[in-house]
């Protein structure tokens, strides 16, 4: 079966060597397919951090899929921010919306941190334009993941994350995406979207990641999000950090399966 890591919110420059290490080694003992990164690899968008965040990427030796986060665009230097925040982030990590396809499902990236932003995110036109030319390419029946670092509200599901928090993108519904990946709010949770109005009717799964290595855990341990991909099935396990903090564990699995209406919870 298939198998995605979900993982966020790295914040190189915040981080434990112990958590780094153990988040490694469990990501190779789960032995992915791919690894979904989505976003806030450093916590300011220094060399070093990225440097740091690159070399743990790079240890991991499977396919990834990264986009980058609010906290990988400079926040101080303002001449880097609004004329090459992503400078820094294209040397070390490469590039903002990068793409993955095998024979089970396509995962694609859409960069929400921009600088012109701080917490908050956008989407811009050529983002969706050059997505809907992956997605709209793809067959029907692959799994079709979207990965951004802040929630995408398609249809203002509140329950997910705070107005404030939540990238407003009613064009991506036509994108037909089955499954959300984001991060941003240092919290997981895994669910599906109410029924929408309109032409589509179809639920999204929506998994939320928290804080796979930072010590910015906002109540919530250090977390990272496995799901196991089926053409009409998804299981979506959740890891956490142990109290000692040398080692991940399974804590939480949540089952979902393919219906005319999309996305629904067994």
């Amino acid at each position: 079966m298939p198998r995605l890591i979900h993982i966020s919110d790295l914040h190189f420059g915040k981080t434990e060597p112990q958590t780094v290490a153990a988040l490694e080694r469990q990501i190779h003992d789960l032995k992915p397919q791919v690894i979904a990164v989505s976003g806030d690899l450093t916590q300011r968008a220094r060399s070093a951090q990225f440097e740091a965040a690159a070399e743990f990427l790079a240890g991991l030796k499977y396919p990834q899929v990264v986009v980058p986060g609010n906290h990988d665009v400079p926040l101080f230097d303002l001449a880097s921010r609004l004329l090459s925040p992503y400078e820094k982030y294209r040397r070390y990590i490469g590039e903002t919306e990068p793409f993955y396809e095998d024979d089970c499902c396509v995962v694609a990236g859409i960069n929400t941190a921009h600088g012109l932003t701080i917490g908050q995110g956008k989407v811009s036109e050529t983002s969706l334009r050059n997505l809907r030319e992956r997605f709209d390419t793809q067959k029907i029946k692959k799994i079709r993941v979207l990965v951004s670092h802040h929630p995408l509200d398609l249809f203002d599901h509140a329950a997910f994350a705070p107005a404030k928090n939540r990238v407003n993108v009613p064009q991506a519904r036509a994108l037909m995406p089955d499954v959300l990946l984001a991060g941003h709010l240092h919290r997981s949770s895994a669910d599906t979207t109410a029924m929408a109005e309109g032409a589509d009717h179809r639920r999204y799964l929506v998994v939320q990641c928290g804080t796979s290595a930072s010590t910015r855990h906002r109540g919530e341990t250090n977390s990272f999000n496995e799901l196991d991909l089926q053409n009409e099935a998804i299981s979506v396990k959740r890891w956490t950090l142990n109290e000692a903090g040398n080692a991940f564990v399974q804590d939480l699995e949540l089952r979902f399966r393919l219906t005319p209406q999309g996305w629904a919870r067994t």
